[in-house]
């Protein structure tokens, strides 16, 4: 019989214990992370017709780390390059990977290629594809017009937490009395990165929005060579999950990164609290990718940050944090 681990999740306040089988590791399909299509110069007063260089970019992961491709599947207009029409698929060229620190795990790799577009007048879609080499793939589309509209949704991770030096945020548990206050308390320059971090009740953390800020990555930092790793994505499929990283702890203290799950239950969840009412992000995170097992669920307020967190575990004491005040600082 495997000896049982805990699992340490860095998330929005707190550190969460879950359980998990030891053999469990990093496994499954690549996924993107980002993608953006952006005009190489300035296009806004681009007609129909015109020639426009494009600058198509993604940001992928792979658990297994071997990303065989990144490709343009298909598009919605003509796609040039040296006066040559091409036949998709275009390739990505692979241009910089990220990898995380204290353990040498992929966070994310760039790609990127230029194309020449014949825009009709509409929207161009890009249809922007990741393979790793056993075949599996990952999908989005990508949109560009000279008007900088994309595909993004109306929020980006940088409205659904505010990282702002002297923000705070008091939290008390409707199960118990405990309560707890979360505050970020200063900039903390590492490498080529600035990182907000954040004091949670004593415990501190790191975090740093990633990939033209639509993308929120908290560290945990148990030693120097461990630690875990939660993103909020706001630019996902309601119910798809996506892989990340937490941190497995035995009964020993030994750590090690296993995977951890998270998709977006719902866009518009309401949720009232002692300090007020509000439309959310509702994220849910396990280390079981069916979601049967404990599951931590956030909601995230836009311009406010988390404003409620739930346990539900059928082995564990849950908890239920809301937000009774906040300063969200300029």
């Amino acid at each position: 019989m495997s000896r049982p681990l805990v699992v340490l999740v860095a998330v929005a306040f707190g550190a969460t214990l879950l359980a998990c089988g030891e053999d469990e590791v990093r496994t499954g399909p690549p996924s993107i992370v980002q993608t953006r299509a952006t005009a190489a110069g300035d296009a806004s007063g681009a007609q129909p017709g015109d020639m426009v260089v494009v600058a198509v970019e993604a940001w992928v992961d792979d658990p297994n780390e071997d990303i065989a491709s990144v490709t343009i599947e298909s598009a919605t207009a003509d796609l040039f390059a040296d006066g040559a029409q091409l036949t998709p698929p275009v390739h990505l060229t692979l241009q910089s990977e990220e990898r995380s620190q204290g353990q040498d795990l992929l966070v994310s790799q760039y790609w990127s290629t230029d194309v020449a577009v014949a825009w009709t007048g509409d929207d161009v879609e890009f249809t922007i594809t990741v393979a790793d080499e056993e075949g599996q793939t990952a999908q989005k589309i990508e949109r560009w017009s000279p008007t900088g509209a994309g595909d993004g949704g109306a929020y980006a991770a940088a409205d659904y937490f505010p990282l702002t030096v002297g923000s705070t945020w008091d939290y008390e548990d409707r199960l118990s009395d405990l309560a707890h206050t979360v505050a970020v308390t200063e900039i903390h320059t590492a490498g080529a990165y600035d990182w907000f971090v954040i004091d949670e009740g004593g415990a501190q953390v790191r975090a740093r929005y990633d990939i033209l800020g639509n993308v929120l990555r908290w560290y945990e930092i148990d030693t120097a060579e461990v630690f875990g790793e939660v993103a909020v994505d706001p630019d996902r499929l309601v119910r798809r999950p996506w892989d990340t990283k937490g941190i497995l702890v035995d009964i020993d203290g030994n750590a090690r990164v296993a995977s951890l799950y998270i998709q977006i239950e719902s866009t518009s969840a309401s949720v009232i609290t002692p300090a007020g009412t509000f439309t959310c992000m509702k994220l849910q995170r396990s280390f079981d990718i069916a979601f049967a097992g404990d599951i931590v669920e956030m909601w995230y307020a836009p311009g406010v940050g988390v404003v409620r967190k739930r346990l539900l575990s059928a082995t564990l004491e849950p908890y239920d944090y809301e937000l009774v005040a906040y300063d969200v600082a300029e």
